[in-house]
């Protein structure tokens, strides 16, 4: 508070004092009326060098008692007129006027001393300004997209941890709190973090705007620019938290999944080389994917090859030449057959004209000849061939087979297809966890909404808003009202009571 106002706060609380000191007998206020004045200064002046304002208010909770008592006691002590109590305190009453004139004066003295007291806290009590940020608070749910958990708690734990010394710390070490207020309220020494974590608490105010999902944040403070700069810090400092909260969970999920990876890459390996182990152990072929289709295509193949031999074997021999060259199984034989056909017309042209001893008649069926053995040379080989490729259909067909009858499951091979099917869940399950972490990656370069939204910053106020000085004054009014009329209805029938009493002891 400025120097105006303690010298304010002073003169009031002085000319409080002096009208309280009407309380005492005109010849004890004569007598000690300006020594308990100077003392009262001087207890003033104390006070406020201990404690300012909180130092006025203590002294005046000490000093109001003790007047009230004091003066009672005196009033009573300066009634000589009457030697007994009860006839002390019917002078005190009546004042040798009526109950109602008793009445009214013990009610403006009560009314009197009550508006009195209501006016001098109001004036004692330091000013106080309000300044108020406004936030939106987002769930890290609604961040992400997700669909979130509604949670009737969420308000009020948020503001919980507003409250918290992970929120306030970082708003003490900003604004310097421990050394300013230290100057303030502990003698020019810095106070201690706790210390000023405490008294930020007590001067913040935290409450949900209804009907939205907004939080104001009020902080109260004698400098407005104080306050002001107290509501802004918090709603930065929270804002802040919950971003590092943020990173901190991104951070510790996608460490949780890289362990997850690191941990199915390593059951992977290990169901793959166990499986291994029971394939070779069992005899289990590498591949059956698709082999009962090409067992069907083999037995296919061997039955045409079979039914092809058995019809050329059928065949005469003439027959089988000239299908075996019509069909192109072999590139040379159907040359073979084109000379050995020459060959037969060039004989039955000679023969015409020469005889069959002739040398050039030999000589062409000596081709004739040879071209024949050639010719046949070559179907036997042809034969041989297409036998030799039905055999090796056949034993394709059968290895297939084979194979088939070694990749289905039995009670001895079980063990491998067990393993197999983990296998195959573990690679599932990797690759599940593998778009995870591609998502989660995505979603960490991308820009994430603020969790923490500050919708109003918070500015000085105009006017302070501690003491409501018309509400206090009005208030002190009321009470006086109330506390007078008691007193003096009470005080009334108390001095008629008095009254009666004496006046029959007079009459006796």
């Amino acid at each position: 508070m400025k120097k105006g106002a303690g010298d304010q706060a002073f003169r009031i609380s002085r000319t409080v004092y002096e009208h309280l000191l009407r309380a005492y007998p005109r010849g004890h206020r004569e007598t000690y009326g300006l020594p308990m004045a100077q003392l009262f200064r001087d207890q003033c002046r104390d006070a406020w060098k201990e404690a300012k304002s909180w130092g006025l208010f203590k002294l005046w909770l000490r000093v109001l008692p003790d007047l009230a008592s004091t003066s009672m006691m005196e009033r009573l002590a300066a009634l000589k007129e009457r030697k007994t109590m009860t006839d002390k305190l019917a002078n005190l009453m009546a004042f040798r006027t009526t109950p109602a004139s008793i009445f009214f004066k013990v009610f403006g003295l009560v009314f009197l001393l009550t508006f009195l007291v209501s006016v001098a806290i109001t004036f004692i009590l330091p000013e106080s300004y309000a300044s108020t940020a406004r936030i939106r608070v987002n769930s890290v749910a609604a961040v992400a997209g997700q669909s979130a958990v509604y949670d009737p708690y969420f308000i009020q734990t948020t503001i919980q941890i507003i409250t918290s010394p992970s929120v306030l710390n970082p708003v003490v070490g900003q604004l310097k709190l421990n050394a300013k207020w230290g100057k303030k309220y502990n003698h020019g020494q810095e106070l201690k973090t706790p210390e000023a974590l405490e008294i930020l608490k007590q001067r913040l105010q935290l409450a949900p705007i209804r009907n939205t999902g907004l939080i104001a944040i009020t902080a109260f403070s004698e400098d407005k620019n104080e306050a002001a700069q107290i509501a802004n810090a918090v709603a930065a400092s929270y804002a802040n938290y919950r971003a590092q909260s943020g990173r901190e969970l991104a951070a510790d999920a996608m460490n949780a999944l890289q362990d997850e990876y690191v941990s199915q890459q390593d059951q992977i390996r290990t169901a793959q080389t166990n499986l291994d182990a029971l394939q070779k152990k069992f005899a289990i072929p590498d591949k059956v994917d698709g082999a009962g289709t090409v067992l069907a295509d083999a037995e296919k193949t061997v039955q045409a090859k079979n039914a092809q031999l058995a019809w050329l074997n059928s065949l005469s021999g003439k027959q089988r030449r000239e299908v075996l060259s019509s069909i192109e199984v072999d590139s040379a034989l159907p040359d073979l057959m084109g000379k050995l056909r020459n060959a037969e017309q060039q004989y039955a042209t000679l023969t015409n004209d020469y005889a069959l001893d002739n040398v050039v008649v030999l000589r062409v069926t000596s081709l004739i000849g040879v071209l024949n053995g050639q010719i046949d040379d070559r179907v036997e080989g042809i034969m041989t061939g297409l036998e030799s490729q039905s055999a090796a259909a056949k034993a394709a067909a059968d290895e297939i087979s084979t194979r088939l009858a070694r990749s289905r499951p039995t009670s001895e091979t079980q063990p491998y297809w067990d393993e197999k099917e983990r296998l195959e869940r573990l690679i599932e399950s990797h690759k599940l966890l593998v778009s995870k972490l591609e998502a989660e990656e995505l979603d960490a370069r991308l820009p994430q909404a603020p969790l923490v939204e500050i919708v109003d910053s918070a500015a000085p106020g105009y006017a302070p808003v501690k003491p409501n000085k018309t509400l206090n004054l009005l208030a002190g009014a009321i009470g006086g009202i109330l506390l007078g009329s008691g007193a003096g209805t009470i005080s009334a029938l108390l001095s008629a009571t008095v009254g009666r009493a004496a006046g029959k002891r007079a009459g006796a």
